[in-house]
């Protein structure tokens, strides 16, 4: 921001990747940006307590792709280069009771695991200038400026002392990127505030993923999506190359009648029994077990309408899944917070552009309409 402006530190809640999106974005805006991360920081790619979808595929659609790229330019090649699997001219196959469609990728893209995703992009954030992660520390509550309905910072924890130390964390914005467990409406309502009504919808949704090695000579195999059948308890099967020699197989239902199976042996055979096809169960034929299958579950999706309260704190945004949750089988998460990444950069463009202090309601409105 310009030096007449009071833009010097945020604060962002969340070192997952809409916390990185953000971060990376506040970093050409703010002075200091701080990351508040529950986990402790891993010396190499692999999965965080704080994130347990990650054992599970991810996948980036091509518009969150394109905005991550602007944000971390070259971070598909450098994906690539760490055995990342390229799915250009790479064909994928949609089979369902009624037929099949097959598709060719016509795109660079590199599939990987999200361990892998999310180890790259916190190797950039590390070497930025201006953004410090605090890891292992916890945000306790929102901190008020007196008599005000202005958010002026955080209460944190640092855990990583015995019995944890609480102090204060001062910043002009902070920003709340903390996921499905989010404590916001906690902190909003302890705050006097009144929230709006809740939109919940009820999915029952449960998915098992195992991984499988590609040995030496196994023939080539294509990704592949099995469409499940519900009403006869069958789930949907995904068959997909997460780098050059290693297979994620995942098997969701939604509605609750019936979860996939974490057992060794009955997860080969449900996915044998998937619909009348036997592409995924033949193919893995072809491979060997690198892991035991793990399951996931989301019982309901939610969406915070924050955008409707009229005594919005202003120095306090969300982004996320602590704003809205959506079905992660589609993978529409990660791009939703690259679109509200760029949202953010567009608003404080704007904001810097015409020497405005309060932004954070109407990014909240404009961000509901780009998502």
């Amino acid at each position: 921001m310009t030096q007449s402006m009071t833009y010097e530190r945020a604060i962002v809640i969340g070192g997952g990747m809409t916390g990185m999106f953000a971060a990376k974005v506040l970093s050409t805006f703010y002075h200091q940006v701080f990351i508040i991360e529950k986990d402790e920081l891993p010396d190499a790619p692999k999965n965080r307590l704080g994130t347990p979808q990650a054992f599970h595929p991810h996948r980036m659609l091509p518009l969150g792709k394109q905005i991550v790229e602007r944000l971390f330019p070259g971070y598909t090649k450098e994906l690539l280069a760490m055995d990342g699997f390229n799915t250009m001219h790479q064909t994928s196959r949609f089979i369902t009771k009624d037929g099949e469609l097959t598709l060719t990728d016509t795109e660079e893209t590199a599939v990987t695991r999200r361990a892998m995703l999310e180890w790259v992009l916190m190797q950039r954030m590390v070497k930025e200038e201006r953004v410090q992660f605090l890891e292992k520390h916890e945000a306790i509550s929102l901190q008020f400026k007196e008599g005000t309905n202005q958010v002026m910072g955080l209460i944190v924890k640092n855990r990583q002392v015995k019995r944890g130390s609480i102090h204060e964390m001062k910043a002009d914005l902070v920003i709340d990127t903390s996921g499905r467990m989010s404590k916001l409406p906690k902190w909003l309502k302890d705050a006097g505030l009144t929230l709006p009504q809740t939109d919940e919808l009820s999915v029952f949704l449960g998915y098992s993923t195992r991984y499988y090695q590609i040995p030496p000579g196994a023939p080539y195999m294509q990704s592949m999506v099995v469409v499940g059948q519900p009403h006869k308890q069958i789930p949907t099967g995904l068959f997909e190359r997460v780098d050059h020699d290693l297979v994620a197989v995942l098997l969701s239902a939604a509605g609750g009648s019936h979860y996939p199976t974490t057992d060794d042996a009955q997860f080969d055979s449900e996915t044998a029994a998937l619909t009348t096809h036997p592409a995924i169960a033949e193919a893995i034929t072809h491979l060997t077990p690198f892991t035991k299958p793990k399951g996931f579950r989301v019982p309901s999706c939610v969406r915070h309408h924050y955008e409707h309260m009229q005594d919005w704190p202003s120095g306090l945004l969300v982004m996320g899944d602590s704003m809205c949750t959506l079905d992660p089988i589609h993978g529409q998460g990660m791009t939703k917070a690259a679109l509200e990444a760029q949202t953010l950069d567009r608003m404080l463009k704007q904001a810097q552009k015409n020497e405005r202090l309060s932004f954070e309601k109407d990014t909240l409105l404009v961000a509901l309409c780009d998502c």
